[in-house]
């Protein structure tokens, strides 16, 4: 339901599928030093995940999918 602070910092995940069931985001969840290359971000349109990352936009290159 929750993903705190770094959960996937300086990774090299190339997709991230959100479940309806998390509820909340905390700011720095993609942070790295280089920024993204590539990400696939799969959320619902309008969700909280969505809003999430207008509003906290990582760097880098990266993509939202809505499912």
């Amino acid at each position: 339901e929750e993903i705190d602070t770094w959960a996937f910092g300086d990774s090299n995940i190339e997709e991230l599928h959100f479940p309806d069931s998390v509820t909340s985001l905390q700011e720095g969840i993609l942070d790295t030093e280089e920024g993204l290359e590539g990400l696939n971000i799969y959320c619902k349109q309008g969700s909280q995940i969505d809003e999430y990352f207008k509003n906290n936009p990582p760097e880098g290159k990266y993509e939202i999918i809505y499912n």
